[in-house]
């Protein structure tokens, strides 16, 4: 499970698109907090302002129906106070296929992975968007 690139980003924030054993392609996204992990797992292309909006409370979601579920005018109330965040349409829909089980999931083997991909991320926003289907489908 290595990934052939890693995108970083300014000096301030490292965003991550991270797709277990294939490639990492970068993903544009800024204003995101400090340590900040979003998963948006396989077919729920739905979520991406839930995504949004968990990027900007900085909050982790992880598997594909935990995290924040929160609604288009709670996500809109979020972004009037962090009017510097962009979120690209266009590069919305450039998400990195691929799938990860749950295990892959837990921060502990997530955090090392990072590390062993790209050096230290300590106070850096890491973004991990996955969409598409099973390699197997």
């Amino acid at each position: 499970m290595i990934a052939e690139r890693l995108a970083l980003h300014e000096s301030q924030h490292a965003v991550v698109a991270w797709k277990l054993g294939l490639e990492i392609r970068d993903i544009w996204i800024k204003g995101l907090c400090a340590e900040t992990v979003v998963v948006v797992p396989p077919g729920r292309r739905k979520d991406l302002l839930r995504v949004k909006m968990a990027a900007i409370a900085g909050q982790r979601i992880w598997g594909a129906d935990r995290g924040c579920r929160a609604d288009k005018e709670q996500a809109d109330a979020l972004l009037t106070q962090w009017p510097d965040l962009e979120w690209d349409s266009a590069r919305e829909l450039q998400l990195v296929s691929g799938i990860l089980d749950q295990e892959q999931l837990r921060v502990e083997r997530l955090s090392q992975a990072l590390l062993d991909l790209g050096g230290c991320l300590t106070g850096k926003a890491v973004c991990i968007l996955l969409e598409g289907e099973t390699a197997h489908s």
